[in-house]
């Protein structure tokens, strides 16, 4: 095993997704013209990672194919198949049995910015057993709230609270170091939850537990409803990532993919992908919107806030707007709660 290894859960279902994660399965689901993964994928490769197992369940081989046994820019990405549904430990441990050196998990849904090095430095420094790598919202009661000490060495996890007396508000964020003795706590070949089974037992325990806070303007999103997707496509065409690709059109906010045909008359913009050999008619205009591979938008469409499915036609003339996020799949539109 590489000295710095991380292990992505990409097994779920996607099923705030869905219709679209019919199609392909979550983490390959583009947002501003590349597989949600992919950006986790960079990030871990910025910060020093050889090597990313994913652990896969759901649509497996359409991520192999696409992902696994790929090496770019010293990366090495491979599948580890998930024969069942194992929850957030169980999945970490299915695809890492056994480490001889301190790596990185994370949930494989999500878009964030950290500093990956300096987050592996803190774990050594600290002599940590685990690091969760948390950050701060303003309203606590949606979320798990992480309990420290002056030296960030988590105390308690607390569930659901209306607000947090020490005013630190600090959140789970998703992204962790394990030290290879945390996966014999995990039991193999069942489900076990990180948040809900391992961690607080590691605290109860006394495991050396650390908190590593993100930066207060680091991008941080849940790509988990139609709502949260759009709005991850829209902040990272808009420069959310200092180091993601820049849009095709910067002054828009928009990317225009290869293959893809835009005519002459039809506005696109701001917040748009297009995806490859997607189409969009004359006089069609598009704001706010994400257009999967192959969709096709006919003239004179109006469409904002709209996620056009793989190969999905949209009628001439149709009109489309509405404050959350409405999937077109299969040629109807549905909206989905947030």
């Amino acid at each position: 095993m590489p000295t710095t290894c991380a292990v992505l859960l990409a097994g779920g279902l996607g099923t705030r997704l869905r219709p679209l994660t019919y199609a392909v399965p979550k983490p390959l689901a583009p947002v501003a013209n590349r597989p949600l993964i992919s950006y986790s994928l960079r990030m871990l490769r910025r910060g020093g990672v050889e090597e990313a197992i994913l652990a896969s369940g759901h649509m497996a081989d359409r991520l192999r194919e696409a992902l696994a046994g790929e090496r770019e820019d010293g990366l090495l990405v491979r599948c580890v198949d998930e024969p069942e549904l194992l929850d957030t430990a169980g999945g970490v441990k299915n695809a890492l049995p056994w480490a001889d050196a301190s790596f990185i998990a994370m949930n494989g849904d999500q878009i964030m910015d950290v500093d990956v090095r300096a987050l592996l430095d803190s774990h050594e420094r600290n002599r940590a057993d685990l690091t969760i790598v948390v950050r701060r919202v303003d309203d606590v009661s949606a979320f798990g709230l992480v309990r420290c000490d002056e030296e960030l060495r988590i105390e308690a996890f607390l569930e659901k609270r209306p607000d947090d007396p020490t005013g630190r508000n600090l959140v789970n964020s998703g992204l962790y170091v394990f030290s290879p003795s945390v996966l014999d706590a995990i039991p193999a070949g069942r489900p076990y939850s990180n948040e809900r089974e391992l961690f607080p037992g590691l605290v109860e325990a006394g495991a050396r537990v650390f908190a590593f806070p993100m930066l207060s303007e680091a991008y941080w999103a849940d790509v988990g409803t139609p709502v949260k997707y759009l709005d991850a496509n829209r902040r990272i065409l808009g420069g959310a990532l200092p180091w993601a690709d820049p849009p095709s059109d910067p002054e828009r906010t928009s990317d225009i993919a290869p293959g893809a045909h835009v005519a002459p008359t039809a506005q696109i913009g701001p917040g748009v992908a297009v995806g490859a050999g997607a189409e969009v008619g004359e006089g069609a205009a598009v704001a706010n919107s994400l257009l999967w591979p192959g969709a096709i938008v006919e003239a004179g469409c109006r469409l904002a806030s709209a996620i056009v499915g793989p190969g999905c036609r949209v009628p001439a003339g149709t009109v489309i707007s509405c404050e959350g996020a409405a999937i077109v799949a299969n040629a109807v539109t549905e909206t989905p709660d947030a």
